[in-house]
């Protein structure tokens, strides 16, 4: 019998339920697994972050027993703060300064990616290929990942460190920044990082910034928890060949626990070359403990002359939170830190709670404070640092604290700073001249003070990044002014500078020099801070730094002139109405007053004149618009923020020949603050025949 459609049917029927059931069914794939380090090239001793993540392909199972080992190349190792992080869930091993890493029983959901992240460092230049060995789960086994870490000798290391690494609550530390050139044979410039401190890390008051990197700017505000470091003009922050320079900041511990902290990437250039390259990140940890009664200390400059006087500050605080603490007391030997050292000022009456007194001079004692619950106070005493102080650093602790707290004896730990005395020559600056208008001058007054009272200093150097709004110097002093080398320049590229160099003094000497310099003219108005490179020199054979000095420059203006003619265009003989308006800026520091201007409307058209003046009061009381071919404004006064408008009619005469006739305005000027700016800018305008 022939087959019919009706024998084949069952057999149709099932293939058909067959594929179906075969497409209805999930493949379960096996997860994917990647790495890579971020950035893969770094500096020696630099820390990069090394990445993995684990994709779930499946669209319905868990991945489950996810397992992997990864032992690191010869060379690379776990960094000291491993900041490791997992979202795969599992037991990670990452132990700080190993070589090996691990996952076990790890999971990871249907169609999700998990990741795991911690820090490596290396101090060993070359390529480090980096491979894992297989990754296993319940969905299968993964290739293993692999990804290259290069170790760049042309560019520096970038670390970081605390000191002291352990701090009780509320203490200070002093953060580290070290960047390394020491493996390269070329300069590093443009030097940049950011530091985003973790919560409970905050920069300390004083900040006491400091960096012996070449130029630079430290940002540090006291409360804040960002540090950053950066150029202030390209070729700036710059660290030499086979060198290695520093960036300092104290910082200040806010919370208890171990407080891990890596920055964001140090980035670089050649000194010619305008593309950065990153030398990785660094990370360092503080400790903090807790105690009930706390005391710490620090001093306003981290460096002082001898015969300087410097604000010590300490602070007790009681961290416990249902007691009061009463018979607080401590005492300081500053004598024993530097002979001669003494307080002055004292004694002060309840500085710590009533019945309290902080007095001595040499030694000086705290007694019979007292502290509410989770409160602090902060004492401030001046200390004279004797003229014949010797260089060095002088590590000042106090006694132990001592209170009683819920009725029981509290002995706490004493509070410790550390103050460098340095023979350093010591610079001052002063700015004479100013407030000053666009187009004056202002002169800049320095003096260079030898500190030390046995040895010359010579070869005392410093520069000036002057404010922008200073691009010339119309006088400087003549070489020989500071002994028979030194020299002042000043130079335009790539930003206005003084360089002051070749400097020397004898003992206990000191030189005053000027130089008048030139604002530009159309300045804007505001506050211009500056402050000069650090002092170096030498010093009893010594290369020794001073501090920087600052000094603000102010700059004035005058009111703004707009000006407009309402009804043109204008017939011949017919009148035009000229509209004028000044406005003091809302940012200005003080009364513009006696502002004038003129307006030669001859000198527009020939016989335009204004008619209907004058007029009395139209900006300010006493101030008047008058004259007929020349109209001038006088005796105007303005506050800051506001403005006046005021109209004159002119008279157009019947000889206008047709067209567009330009008017423009003399300079406005004006008096701020005891100077006469003139304005920025002065408007145009124009009238047409129609």
């Amino acid at each position: 019998m022939t087959p019919t459609a009706t024998h084949y049917r069952p057999y149709l029927i099932f293939c058909f339920l067959l594929a179906i059931a075969t497409f209805a069914t999930p493949v379960a794939a096996q997860p994917t697994f990647v790495k890579t380090f971020l950035p893969d090239t770094i500096g020696p001793g630099s820390v990069s972050t090394l990445r993995f993540q684990i994709s779930n392909l499946s669209l319905t199972s868990p991945a489950t027993g996810l397992a992997f080992t990864d032992a690191l190349p010869a060379g690379m190792t776990i960094a000291a703060v491993t900041n490791a992080a997992s979202s795969c869930d599992g037991t990670l091993l990452a132990p700080a300064g190993g070589t090996a890493i691990s996952l076990s029983s790890g999971r990871v959901g249907a169609s999700s990616s998990c990741v795991i992240t911690l820090q490596v460092t290396s101090t060993t230049p070359g390529t480090h290929t980096n491979t894992t060995s297989s990754l296993s789960s319940s969905l299968g086994t993964a290739a293993p990942a692999s990804a290259t870490l290069t170790v760049a000798a042309d560019r520096p290391g970038f670390t970081k460190s605390f000191s002291p690494a352990s701090a009780f609550f509320g203490d200070r530390s002093s953060l580290t920044f070290t960047i390394d050139n020491t493996l390269s044979t070329v300069a590093a410039a443009n030097l940049t990082f950011t530091d985003a401190l973790p919560s409970g890390i905050s920069v300390a008051n004083p900040a006491s910034a400091s960096t012996t990197c070449t130029g630079g700017t430290i940002t540090a505000s006291p409360g804040s928890g960002v540090i950053s470091y950066s150029p202030a003009f390209f070729g700036d922050a710059a660290v030499g060949a086979g060198s290695s320079c520093t960036v300092t900041v104290s910082v200040l511990a806010g919370a208890v626990g171990v407080l891990a902290n890596t920055t964001g990437e140090l980035t670089s250039t050649l000194p010619t070359v305008f593309t950065p390259r990153s030398s990785g990140k660094a990370s360092a940890a503080l400790t903090v403990s807790f105690e009930q009664v706390a005391l710490t200390k620090a001093f306003s400059s981290g460096t002082v002359a001898p015969g300087s006087t410097v604000t010590m500050q300490l602070t007790a605080r009681n961290l416990d939170r249902r007691s009061p603490a009463t018979d607080i007391a401590f005492t300081d030997d500053l004598d024993a830190m530097l002979p001669g050292l003494v307080a002055i000022g004292l004694p002060l009456v309840d500085p710590c709670g009533p019945g309290s007194s902080l007095s001595g001079t040499d030694v000086i004692s705290l007694t019979g404070a007292s502290l509410d619950p989770e409160a602090s106070c902060s004492l401030n005493v001046v200390l004279q640092v004797p003229s014949s102080a010797p260089s060095g650093t002088f590590i000042n602790t106090t006694s132990a604290i001592t209170a009683t707290v819920g009725g029981s004896t509290f002995i706490g730990s004493p509070g410790t700073a550390a103050l460098t005395v340095e023979t350093a020559p010591v610079l001052t600056a002063q700015l004479s001249g100013d407030p000053v208008g666009g187009g004056g001058t202002v002169t800049l007054t320095f003096e260079l003070l030898n500190t030390s009272s046995s040895d010359s200093a010579t070869a005392i150097s410093f520069d000036n990044e002057v404010p922008p709004v200073l691009q010339a110097a119309s006088s400087l002093p003549a070489s020989g002014f500071c002994g028979a080398g030194s020299t002042a320049t000043f130079t335009l590229f790539p930003s206005p500078m003084l360089v002051v160099a070749g400097a020397e003094l004898a003992p206990g000497a000191s030189c005053t020099f000027s130089a008048d310099l030139d604002v530009v003219e159309g300045a804007p108005a505001g506050i211009y801070t500056s402050t000069t490179s650090s002092v170096a020199a030498t010093v009893a054979g010594q290369p020794v730094t001073g501090l920087p000095a600052s000094y603000d420059l102010q700059i004035v203006a005058a009111p703004l002139l707009y000006k407009q003619f309402l009804d043109d265009p204008v017939a011949p003989g017919d009148t035009v109405t000229l509209e004028l308006t000044l406005v003091h800026d809302e940012n200005a520091p003080g009364t513009a007053s006696d502002i004038s201007f003129s307006d030669d409307l001859a000198a527009t058209l020939s016989g335009l004149q204004a008619v209907g003046l004058p007029a009395a009061d139209v900006c300010g009381i006493g101030s008047s618009l008058t004259g007929t071919s020349t109209i001038q404004l006088s005796g105007g006064s303005l506050e800051p923020g506001s403005s006046c408008t005021f109209t004159a009619t002119l008279q157009v005469p019947t000889t206008a020949s047709p067209g567009a006739h330009l008017n423009t305005t003399s300079n406005v000027v004006a008096t701020v603050l005891g100077a006469r700016p003139w304005a920025t800018r002065h408007l145009t305008s124009s009238i047409s025949r129609g």
